[in-house]
C-alpha cells in the first residue's frame, strides 16, 4: 500500500470530415499514461504522471511519437487546512483543469474545452501547467477550500513550460477559492454545488 503504479490509454475511430486533419475514416491510438505515486511518509506523497501519445501527422503523413513529464510532485499534508506541494502540477484554473487530467475516457466529453487545451495543443490560451510551490487546504465545517501559488513565469512561446530555468524575474502568483454550502447546509437541491474564484 506503500507505493501504487497505474497505467491507462485509449483507442478510437473517427469518422472522415469528424476530425482535422483526417481525410478518411481511421482507427486512431491515444495516448499510454502512467502514474505512480509513493507514500515516502505517514503525510508525505510522491507522485509522478508520465504521457506518451503520437503527434497529428506533418505534411508528410509522418506521426511522431513523444514522451511527457505532465506532473511530478512531493505533497506533504499538515492537516485539513494546509497542504504544500512542490514540483510540476496542472494550474488550479476553475474546476476543469484539476479535476480531469489525462485519458479521454475519465471525461464527460470526447475531448478537453479549447480553453483549457495543453500548452502543445492549438489553440491554447491558458498556462495549463505551473512548476513552483502550491499550498492548499480546506475548512470542511464552512465548505471552504482554497488553493494559493507561486511558480515560474510563462515562456516567450506558448507551448514552453519553463521547468528549469525561469528566464525572467518575475514569477506567476495564483489563486482559487471554492465555497459548497453542501457540507454545512442540509439542503437536497444544493448537493454537489459548487461556486468559486480564481485568478492568476
Amino acid at each position: 500500500q506503500r507505493f501504487g503504479l497505474q497505467f491507462y490509454g485509449d483507442f478510437g475511430y473517427w469518422a472522415k470530415g469528424k476530425k482535422e486533419p483526417a481525410a478518411t475514416d481511421s482507427f486512431a491510438l491515444g495516448m499510454l499514461n502512467m502514474i505512480a505515486n509513493s507514500k515516502i511518509g505517514e503525510d508525505t506523497l510522491a507522485f509522478f504522471e508520465l504521457v506518451y501519445e503520437y503527434e497529428e501527422p506533418d505534411a508528410q503523413g509522418n506521426q511522431a511519437s513523444v514522451v511527457d513529464l505532465e506532473r511530478i510532485f512531493v505533497k506533504h499534508d499538515f492537516n485539513d487546512y494546509v497542504t504544500l506541494k512542490a514540483g510540476r502540477e496542472h494550474t488550479p484554473f476553475g474546476y476543469w483543469n484539476t479535476a480531469y487530467h489525462h485519458g479521454h475516457y475519465l471525461a464527460t466529453p470526447m475531448d478537453r474545452p479549447l480553453m483549457f487545451n495543453f500548452e502543445d495543443r492549438s489553440p491554447a490560451v491558458l498556462p495549463i501547467h505551473l512548476v513552483g510551490l502550491e499550498a492548499s487546504g480546506r475548512w470542511p465545517e464552512a465548505g471552504l477550500s482554497y488553493v494559493g501559488y507561486v511558480a515560474n513565469g510563462r515562456g516567450k512561446l506558448r507551448e514552453q513550460v519553463q521547468a528549469v530555468e525561469d528566464h525572467n524575474e518575475n514569477k506567476a502568483v495564483g489563486f482559487r477559492v471554492e465555497e459548497r454550502p453542501d457540507q454545512f447546509l442540509e439542503v437536497g437541491w444544493l448537493e454537489g454545488f459548487k461556486v468559486g474564484l480564481s485568478g492568476y
